[in-house]
């Protein structure tokens, strides 16, 4: 608490435009409640930036004694829309749906029992390592479905041009984006707007979502389809779905 008396608001206002009184006002707020917590999340916060960020935010509810009781406390969200919901299902490196690790022999048998399907024993590469795994000749092609702030803010490197390298890439995206533009083949893919699915929020509760604008099927098509299509292709089982509700059944 006595290193807050060298906190210098008027540096603070310089940098983030907040007057110190509504400085003072809010913390007054925060620290006068008997219970307060903290919702935050760090998505628009340069990836240097992030640790010391979560330390204030510890910090802040330690010294307002608002940590190891009801209704207080931190709780950070997960980046993007559905993270929660893509690393329930597996779409993770080193973990099948379920969070079963993949190098568990037991657990993989059972997935690959239910899928009838082999599948890889060991971790993948995961986003912080692609651009150096594209550097080292680890990875030779790649599928890019969606963009992402971290393609371009250089915390997984320059991505951008890094994929040049690459003997083929494929760009599934709503818009023309730096990465589509060095893409040997564009997939048109549906706006939010278009898109069916779920996402799964901090409570994991699964939540719907439903398309507001019909999908013209001359122009773009749902990701699923799109996956689905190139499995297909690639003579993969699994993955005769026709709309996203049975995927989700």
């Amino acid at each position: 608490k006595n290193s807050l008396w060298q906190f210098d608001l008027k540096r603070v206002e310089s940098i983030t435009g907040v007057s110190p009184e509504t400085v003072r006002e809010a913390a007054r707020s925060f620290a006068q409640t008997s219970t307060s917590a903290i919702v935050y999340a760090l998505d628009n916060i340069p990836l240097s930036q992030h640790t010391e960020c979560a330390r204030a935010i510890v910090d802040l509810a330690l010294v307002t004694g608002n940590l190891g009781k009801a209704n207080a406390g931190i709780y950070p969200l997960r980046p993007g829309t559905n993270d929660q919901g893509s690393w329930d299902v597996g779409c993770v490196p080193n973990m099948l749906p379920g969070y079963i690790n993949v190098e568990d022999q037991e657990g993989a048998a059972t997935m690959e029992n239910f899928w009838n399907v082999g599948l890889p024993k060991q971790s993948g590469v995961g986003l912080l390592q692609a651009t150096s795994s594209i550097s080292d000749g680890l990875i030779k092609s790649m599928l890019v479905v969606g963009d992402s702030p971290s393609f371009s803010d250089g915390s997984i490197g320059d991505l951008a041009s890094t994929v040049r390298d690459l003997e083929f890439l494929v760009v599934q995206d709503s818009f023309m984006s730096a990465l589509a533009e060095s893409a040997d083949v564009v997939l048109p893919s549906v706006t939010f707007a278009e898109k069916e699915g779920t996402y799964t929020n901090m409570e994991r509760r699964v939540q719907p979502l439903r398309n507001v604008l019909s999908v013209d099927g001359n122009s773009s098509m749902p990701d699923w389809w799109v996956t689905c299509q190139i499995a297909q292709a690639m003579n993969a089982s699994g993955f005769d779905y026709h709309c996203a509700a049975q995927i989700l059944d």
